[in-house]
């Protein structure tokens, strides 16, 4: 992998049905980087974070993340295996409405100890203790034993965050992890994704849908449309009323 790269994608195009969803998209992320993606409804941003953890197999083209070829031979177990290295948060939670907030962040643990005690919900004082320390990192242990379908929408995208760091990983995708959330909670997760980033060396990869956010979300942006790649810079470098261009109707 070029450059030591956690992520590399070179010339990746994904085709469903007859609709390119991306077009020779060559992009490499470094450790330790916090990149936020961007771009209009349809550019391809999903299926970028897709193709990472094999949701998307690529039409043409490769992928490698954290070492690993991600390719559409990939079998059941290796696919298992990737995505037990990879911490996901979804603008949708996925968390397990009817569990404790501990027992959602002891999720995190499964495909790293896989047995049948662990199946049942079994687990060793080692996943007890960092799950704990995961709660505490994103300020969420005083909620424990709360079952997770009575917390704020911040509060249970904070589980998801926990549960992550509770994997161990090395990378974390999160896909507009603050599009349900008020303006508050918003920059909190944002913040908070930002810090794990300098604390760990954790690389994060944030699909962006609030422009306000960019410059705490990342410190380099891409930007897709029409499933390409059409900027690729540092925040820091970037204006952006530039950046929101990528937004305005193309003219025909």
């Amino acid at each position: 992998m070029k450059n030591s790269a956690i992520i590399s994608i070179q010339k990746a195009t994904v085709e469903i049905s007859g609709k390119q969803l991306l077009n020779d998209l060559s992009v490499e992320i470094l450790p330790g980087e916090l990149v936020a993606v961007v771009g209009p409804n349809g550019a391809g941003k999903s299926s970028l974070m897709k193709i990472l953890t094999r949701i998307l197999p690529v039409t043409s083209g490769t992928v490698e993340v954290l070492g690993r070829p991600v390719t559409p031979t990939l079998k059941r177990k290796e696919i298992r295996e990737l995505r037990s290295q990879v911490g996901q948060v979804f603008q949708g939670l996925h968390s397990v409405p009817r569990l404790t907030v501990l027992e959602n962040v002891l999720i995190g643990r499964l495909s790293l100890n896989r047995s049948f005690k662990t199946w049942a919900r079994i687990f060793s004082d080692k996943d007890y203790k960092v799950a704990n320390l995961a709660m505490d990192r994103v300020g969420i242990s005083h909620k424990a034993e709360i079952r997770v379908d009575r917390l704020s929408g911040g509060e249970r995208q904070k589980v998801a965050i926990a549960r992550a760091l509770a994997q161990e990983t090395k990378l974390i995708l999160a896909d507009e992890p603050t599009s349900n959330l008020d303006p508050k909670a918003s920059l909190e997760i944002a913040q908070l994704l930002r810090d794990l980033v300098k604390e760990k060396t954790i690389t994060i990869v944030t699909v962006v849908h609030d422009l306000a956010l960019l410059p705490v979300l990342g410190e380099r942006v891409i930007g897709l449309r029409n499933g390409q790649l059409q900027f690729d810079q540092m925040i820091s470098q970037s204006n952006l009323k530039e950046i929101e261009k990528i937004y305005q109707p193309e003219a025909r």
